[in-house]
């Protein structure tokens, strides 16, 4: 009975202080145990509409401001130049560095991988989509590597025990669509974005 009262204890203590954090924390703590994870990710299943953006001179700021994890309701992303803005109670919106690093791109897909489920409206800039083709693409071709260097038949999650040419993690290729409940995907465009908006539908045709 008390132990079962402690984890009750536990569970409450870890929805409040999810509840009552920035979203940088609440990314941070989903490693703290598994009720943090459980009540981060209950947290992070509210935000059905994604705005994904990018702004020139971010990663500058991000810079003068990394002694500074939470401001207002802006917050940065705890493992990069990501800038995090909880818009309503089911509105995210997300700010990348218009000349961002690969690490930046691989943050940001594990980052909408955690809103996969929920999201229905997906909101993004023309270059955001352009370079997340080309990381989807880069993982597909990975996981052909890893299919062919195998002397067995693999896991249809493309993951074996054996040493791979490019190992994948489970979590990094989803099977299926990317966002199952999507409604509505807009892309944003201006004149600066022409030529790798021109890029992309080239891709698409």
């Amino acid at each position: 009975m008390f132990a079962s009262s402690s984890q009750a204890d536990h569970s409450e203590i870890a929805e409040r202080m999810i509840a009552n954090a920035s979203l940088a924390d609440v990314l941070r703590w989903r490693g703290v145990s598994r009720r943090f994870r459980a009540a981060a990710q209950r947290r992070l299943a509210r935000y059905t509409t994604i705005h994904v953006r990018v702004y020139d001179g971010l990663s500058k700021l991000y810079e003068k401001a990394s002694s500074i994890a939470h401001v207002d309701d802006l917050s940065w992303h705890p493992a990069g130049c990501l800038l995090l803005s909880e818009m309503s109670s089911r509105e995210l919106g997300i700010a990348l560095d218009s000349r961002p690093k690969w690490r930046d791109v691989k943050i940001l897909v594990a980052l909408l991988n955690l809103f996969r489920e929920n999201a229905i409206h997906i909101h993004m800039d023309s270059p955001i989509v352009e370079l997340l083709v080309k990381e989807v693409n880069t993982k597909k071709i990975n996981a052909l590597l890893v299919f062919f260097s195998q002397n067995r038949k693999c896991d249809t999650d493309f993951t074996c025990e054996e040493t791979t040419i490019a190992p994948m993690m489970k979590s990094q290729l989803p099977l299926g669509p990317m966002f199952p409940a999507l409604k509505k995907f807009t892309v944003s465009s201006n004149v600066s974005y022409s030529e790798p908006s021109y890029r992309l539908q080239r891709s698409v045709m």
